[in-house]
Formats: C-alpha cells, sequence, structure tokens
C-alpha cells in the first residue's frame, strides 16, 4: 500500500487550542463506542437510517437482519474515519501546544506516524504488524 502524506492547516488561540485537544480526545472516547456497538446510534438517528433499511427489504435484496447487520458495519467504519480524523488533528494541535500526541488506546485501526514507531516497543510493534496483517481484504498477507 502507498502512503499518502497530507498536511494540515488550522489557526488556534491557546484558549481554543485546549478546548479543541480535550473535543478531539472525546471524539476518540466516543467513537470507541459506537464502533463497539453502532445500534444505539442506528437507533438514535433512526429517522435517517430506518428508511434505506426499508428499502433494501422491501426491494429484496437483504433480509431484515442483513440490512441492519450492514447499516451498523457502515456506521462502525464511518466511525474508524472519525477517529483516526480526530487523532490526526487533535496529535498535531497537542503537540503544536507542547503536548502529547492522542491516546491510541481505544482506537480501532491506530495510526501510527514514522516517528511515534521510533518509540515504540517490541510488544507495540508486533501488535501493529499483527494488526496490518489481519486487514480485511489481504488475502496475501
Amino acid at each position: 500500500m502507498e502512503e499518502v502524506d497530507i498536511t494540515i492547516s488550522a489557526g488556534f488561540s491557546e484558549e481554543s487550542a485546549e478546548m479543541h485537544v480535550s473535543a478531539f480526545a472525546t471524539i476518540i472516547e466516543a467513537s470507541a463506542q459506537v464502533i463497539a456497538d453502532p445500534k444505539p446510534m442506528l437507533m438514535a438517528y433512526a429517522d435517517y437510517f430506518t428508511p434505506i433499511i426499508k428499502d433494501v427489504i422491501a426491494d429484496g435484496s437483504m433480509t431484515e437482519k442483513e440490512a441492519w447487520d450492514m447499516a451498523g458495519e457502515a456506521l462502525s467504519r464511518l466511525f474508524v474515519i472519525n477517529q483516526r480524523l480526530a487523532f490526526m488533528v487533535g496529535t498535531e494541535l497537542s503537540e503544536a501546544t507542547g503536548g502529547k500526541p492522542m491516546p491510541v488506546e481505544l482506537m480501532d485501526d491506530p495510526i501510527y506516524r514514522p516517528k511515534d514507531r521510533d518509540n515504540m516497543s517490541n510488544e507495540e510493534v508486533m501488535d501493529e504488524l499483527n494488526r496490518i496483517m489481519r486487514q480485511p481484504g489481504k488475502e496475501n498477507n
């Protein structure tokens, strides 16, 4: 897989930066809960999800269980992306203000930057290698 590097440019006051770093950490934590169990979020926004689910059931392409499972999986994937975005922006902002990177413990698919890998223990390196090897769609791993 090729790497794509991006640069994030944003301006924050010091007070705003602290508040945003805290918010990014909260996004990582809250996303972990949705990833682990998307059903409450599906129910909370039933007005959005239910019509889509009913459509695929009505056209016969899925059973009700398959449709809800698919919606849950799609929502989980969306929150994995949200988690990663919060990590990227939160880490850059935290480090710019003298803080540490965002924690990866609650992340479903952690991000390790090259400079972070230099500080990884042997166990963390093996965990990362195992995570990469288990990625879906990578039959030749």
